[in-house]
């Protein structure tokens, strides 16, 4: 979502090219919602290496997962055919894995990535948790030299941005933007709770797991009939165990819009991470109550705070989730000064509007 966007944005003055890695047997990346006009290109996905093979290179993993040997060559003759004036990573750590352009090079810091990896690191146990720290300690190395090297960074909040800026980066901040969707009507009275995750992102699995197995008994003893709905990356091959009476793993889906129409609320319980959760951001869009972990509800825009509901622990989570779904009244009216409160957020191409200042010289040499 904040790919698209930016580029959408990029792309009202600018020619720009999407180079997309992408994982599986199908011959291109899925649509995903990328911006119309903008040219794509496929560049498969890395080969992924063993445990072994991601604790012996210093480079970040996740950078390799994105970019092997052979996808460093595809890229390289990608940048030398189009000889763009500038390249934008959409990753810092596909910065750290590319492979050197002559060209200047900007990155956005979705994340500061030692920050996520430690607070991964936390919330983990065994090799999940001795992964992330050593990710830690080597990203502590290429973040900051990836900072160094850009001609200029992105970063998603004013606290990422001083911390990014103190390892000598010029730094632009682009705040995450709710996507332009048509709000959903009001909330059906016994509607759906709805978790939308990538499972793949263990934090996010972490909370599914919790969520099911923990949280939603709880709630089933006072609510008999709720109905948890989760969809998403992922979720249909590492959770389809965990589908029981109440509980409905979907899966990947093609249009979220039918899932928030039917949903009562939306539940956001991660723990760990970092940045900001985008789906959060895309539960506001669409006028629905979230209900979240301090962690997460960190994620909503200051003026969407009425449609946020935080819970501390499971059981608050559990108490609140009964609260919103039984107390319909009180949720429509959430509802709508969510949806009033989001009418005056600012979009994409205001929100890059210092980005393409910044461009300018660069795109000027």
């Amino acid at each position: 979502m904040r790919t698209g966007g930016i580029a959408a944005a990029l792309a009202r003055e600018l020619t720009v090219t999407l180079v997309e890695p992408f994982w599986g047997a199908q011959e291109a990346p899925p649509d995903g919602g990328a911006p119309p006009g903008i040219e794509r290109i496929a560049l498969p996905g890395a080969e992924r290496p063993g445990v072994i093979g991601h604790f012996a290179d210093l480079r970040p993993r996740l950078g390799l997962d994105a970019i092997d040997a052979a996808g460093r060559r595809r890229l390289r003759r990608i940048v030398e055919e189009k000889a763009p004036r500038v390249v934008l990573y959409g990753q810092s750590y596909v910065a750290a894995a590319a492979p050197p352009v002559s060209m200047p090079w900007i990155v956005d810091f979705q994340n500061v990535e030692a920050q996520r990896l430690r607070s991964i690191a936390a919330a983990s146990r065994g090799i999940h948790r001795a992964s992330a720290l050593w990710e830690c300690v080597k990203a502590q190395l290429w973040e900051r030299r990836v900072a160094r090297q850009c001609a200029f960074a992105l970063a998603v909040s004013p606290d990422d941005a001083a911390v990014i800026s103190k390892w000598g980066a010029e730094v632009v901040t682009v705040p995450n933007v709710p996507p332009a969707v048509e709000p959903c009507g009001r909330s059906p009275d016994r509607g759906t709770v709805l978790f939308v995750a990538n499972v793949r992102y263990e934090p996010n699995e972490q909370a599914a797991v919790r969520l099911i197995e923990r949280v939603w008994p709880q709630v089933r003893a006072r609510v008999a009939d709720a109905e948890l709905h989760v969809i998403g990356t992922g979720t249909d091959d590492r959770l389809a165990r965990l589908s029981r009476d109440g509980v409905r793993i979907g899966g990947q889906v093609a249009d979220l819009r039918p899932h928030y129409d039917a949903a009562a609320l939306v539940v956001a319980p991660v723990e760990s991470g970092g940045g900001t959760q985008l789906k959060v951001v895309e539960a506001l869009a669409y006028g629905r109550v979230v209900v979240g972990s301090p962690y997460s509800a960190r994620s909503a825009p200051a003026q969407a705070e009425s449609g946020v509901v935080v819970a501390d622990d499971e059981a608050g989570l559990a108490t609140s989730i009964v609260d919103v779904l039984t107390d319909v009244a009180a949720r429509h009216r959430r509802e709508a000064e969510l949806v009033a409160a989001m009418a005056e957020t600012r979009g994409w191409d205001l929100a890059c509007r210092p980005v393409l200042e910044r461009l300018r010289p660069l795109l000027d040499r």
